[in-house]
């Protein structure tokens, strides 16, 4: 499977519903009610997660970061290397032989869990901001990731290979 990676700015603001080891969901891609990829924080330590191929694979934040500040996140995969930035500063990474399942008729859900989740009691809800998510069919390099972080993604969608015209949201 080609890469997707995801990338946003967060403020988590403290515990969601499911304050455990796999916390509250940023964004979410689904696939047969599976979680294939997710960036999330936990309230329980302070860490930032990168979950992929069901809930078998994670990479966990080296560092904390405490709520009621903003923290870029990027999650990437190059076809053999899972990767968690924050900040533009590599958190961590995970050699993967699982590759990634995607489904692109199943739609990315932002800040809680995906539906049938959530229809279980698992709702992952976000509590904080989001702002500015992106998500490409190419994994990032850290020197771009890097540039997102450090012009405040000033002209983010040209540079990095995003040409749409963007996309609509629609709150489930």
């Amino acid at each position: 499977m080609r890469s997707r990676d995801g990338s946003n700015w967060v403020r988590p603001d403290g515990a969601g519903p499911n304050n455990d080891e796999f916390g509250n969901n940023i964004i979410v891609k689904s696939v047969s009610g599976i979680e294939s990829i997710a960036l999330g924080w936990r309230a329980t330590d302070n860490r930032c997660l990168f979950v992929f191929v069901g809930l078998t694979d994670k990479i966990i934040s080296t560092n904390t970061f405490a709520p009621g500040s903003f923290y870029h996140l990027a999650g990437t995969y190059d076809g053999s290397i899972f990767r968690l930035y924050v900040n533009a500063q590599l958190e961590g990474e995970l050699v993967s032989s699982n590759g990634l399942s995607y489904n692109p008729a199943i739609p990315w859900t932002i800040g809680s869990a995906y539906p049938a989740a959530r229809n279980s009691g698992y709702y992952r809800t976000w509590n904080g901001v989001v702002d500015e998510v992106a998500i490409y069919d190419h994994a990032l390099t850290q020197e771009q990731i890097n540039l997102i972080v450090t012009v405040d993604s000033a002209g983010i969608g040209r540079n990095l290979g995003n040409t749409g015209s963007g996309a609509t949201l629609t709150y489930a």
